[in-house]
């Protein structure tokens, strides 16, 4: 049964319906307009109604003023309503997902909360790889942990955090240890096929994430890798390996991940890199596009789109 979304405006005038949402879109009152609207803002419109071949209901559901609310993926209607205003079919791409297999490297700041946010949208099969234990300190960031689970192994409390939070049938795999190289790595994820590499590791970062991009050029799947500064952040996806500098210049002091951490600025960008994510693996349109960058400066609240040229 199609309706009128919930944050569209319809107000009926004189001569015409003014209809609002991120535009204002003006319907005359002809007879068959009449009926759709008033119906769509009633008792709705069924699928087998001639209704919906008329041009104004063509154009309402081109627009995503309308939606149908007869869902077919049970789990999550509000998901799949959401997902309505910029698909159509929505409930079936996101229906994929049940499909799609996530492999997340490291699971501090931002891979345990990208992994919160991909077991709300109902994702069940993962591969999580991480090497240490639950401290502290990492309880003003990292949310899925609690002071019960200090000493443990991250992995299996994220392992038992989907199995808690994701209905159905789940598969969760894990691997406690360090990624070393491009061939070890493949080596313990090539047997679980992953749809997509997540590279949150936090150290050496710029290692794991050009050793992630290999193996991702080397199974054909896309690669995201992400991290956040005291007044900065970014992530960006590839399907290609970056470059090295040729050149060796003397290092004095080489960049590491800041000890200082604040949970809001990890789950700003946790929250991107996930939409992202999800777009991908429903082919949905993602803010970062290929072999660009996605960067947030927390000192003015700014987002920033830049591409790179130090690809392959």
């Amino acid at each position: 049964m199609y309706k009128i979304a919930d944050y569209v405006e319809v107000l009926e005038l004189k001569d015409k319906f003014q209809i609002s949402y991120r535009n204002v879109l003006s319907i005359l009152k002809t007879r068959e307009n009449c009926k759709v609207i008033k119906n769509l803002c009633g008792t709705g419109v069924s699928k087998e109604s001639s209704l919906v071949q008329s041009d104004v209901f063509k154009v309402l559901l081109n627009n995503h003023l309308i939606h149908d609310d007869n869902y077919s993926v049970s789990n999550n209607p509000r998901t799949v309503y959401y997902f309505e205003n910029q698909f159509h079919n929505a409930d079936q791409r996101l229906s994929l997902l049940k499909e799609r297999r996530v492999c997340i490297l490291g699971l501090g700041g931002i891979g345990s909360l990208i992994l919160q946010y991909l077991c709300g949208m109902g994702i069940k099969n993962y591969f999580l790889i991480d090497y240490d234990q639950v401290e502290e300190s990492n309880l003003n960031r990292q949310f899925i942990y609690s002071r019960n689970d200090i000493g443990k192994n991250k992995i299996d409390i994220c392992k038992k955090y989907v199995y808690e939070h994701v209905l159905g049938a789940v598969n969760v795999e894990t691997f406690k240890g360090k990624i070393y190289s491009s061939d070890q790595f493949q080596s313990i994820v090539k047997n679980f096929q992953p749809s997509i590499i997540v590279c949150a590791v936090d150290k050496p970062q710029d290692k794991i994430l050009h050793e992630a991009h290999k193996v991702g050029k080397e199974l054909n799947i896309p690669v995201i890798g992400g991290g956040v500064g005291p007044d900065f952040g970014n992530y960006s996806f590839s399907d290609h390996i970056v470059k090295k500098n040729k050149s060796n210049p003397k290092i004095l002091h080489k960049r590491e991940v800041t000890y200082g951490s604040f949970g809001p600025t990890n789950g700003c960008v946790a929250a991107l890199m996930a939409n992202d994510i999800v777009m991908t693996l429903i082919d949905g349109k993602r803010w970062a596009e290929q072999n660009n960058t996605i960067a947030i400066d927390f000192n003015n609240l700014k987002i920033y789109k830049f591409g790179r040229n130090n690809e392959k």
